[in-house]
């Protein structure tokens, strides 16, 4: 069977580089770009050498350890020895897996392959690219499957919202906060967008609610008040519209606070507490 340097040059450098691609999420630490190209460039230039030693099976396995002692040595300073030896351990592990996710692709495409130090085999691309598209596409299919179970976790908190205010109707998508603690005098404050609030009120001055002037004739018990956020606390207008409609359900005389900016998703976030009181 003929050995092709240059598959062994690719396969070595990509799944060196993905082995220890693993290790750093693994560890929740970032080793460095030039830090890893050199350690797999220590795998890499191994590799390249390992099939002259192979009848040597004691010397190979010497080879190997030191090698893979010297590619964790270089990821990054260490200040314990523990962990030196932890990420040593999870390169082995790794190795391990790429190992078998390796001979089973090959199995699987009926390639003929033979370990002499380096696994060799008869095709016309190296492995390595198999590895690539594989973890590719599992990376495509986590992100898929977030989305997913986002967008399903989203239509499980979401309704429908009509607010109905001096004969005017504004519909939207409401989003049920657990979190929505706030309230006015007792009462729950549901939050609406900035375009929802204009939808009642076209006619309302922009200047008096960036200006926080309250137009007494047009909001009923309209006042200000302050909301904490994460990241800091500012006041938001108040008042209180005729009914909110929530999934055919009718609460009169809720309080409503404006937000100066529209949500992503969906147009009021509705206080979890609303749902629960009787209509």
């Amino acid at each position: 069977m003929t050995l092709y340097i240059e598959y062994v040059l690719i396969d070595n450098l990509v799944i060196d580089y993905l082995l220890l691609s693993l290790i750093e999420v693994s560890i929740k630490s970032k080793f460095g770009l030039k830090r890893k190209i050199c350690a797999t460039l220590i795998g890499v230039i191994s590799a390249i050498f390992l099939p002259f030693i192979y009848k040597l099976k004691i010397l190979v396995i010497i080879y190997k350890i030191l090698t893979s002692c010297l590619m964790v040595l270089v990821l990054q300073k260490y200040t314990k020895f523990k962990k030196y030896f932890f990420n040593l351990g999870l390169l082995y592990l790794y190795t391990f897996l790429f190992g078998g996710v390796l001979i089973a692709v090959l199995n699987i495409c009926q390639i003929e392959y033979t370990i002499s130090g380096v696994m060799l085999y008869n095709f016309e691309l190296p492995i390595s690219v198999f590895l690539v598209i594989m973890c590719l596409g599992g990376w495509l299919l986590k992100k898929i499957i977030i989305k997913l179970s986002s967008q399903i976790k989203l239509n499980n908190l979401t309704c429908k919202v009509t607010i109905i205010d001096n004969g005017i109707e504004a519909s939207g998508i409401g989003f049920v906060d657990s979190g929505n603690m706030i309230s006015r005098n007792g009462q729950v404050v549901n939050v609406i967008s900035s375009d929802m609030f204009f939808k009642l009120h076209k006619d309302y001055s922009i200047n008096k609610l960036l200006f926080r002037t309250i137009d007494q004739n047009k909001l009923k018990d309209a006042s200000y008040i302050e909301i904490k956020s994460l990241e800091r606390a500012c006041k938001y207008l108040t008042f209180k519209v005729d009914k909110i409609i929530i999934d055919n359900k009718v609460f009169d005389n809720s309080i409503v606070a404006v937000a100066l900016k529209n949500f992503d998703n969906f147009d009021c976030i509705i206080n979890s507490k609303l749902i629960g009181e009787v209509v």
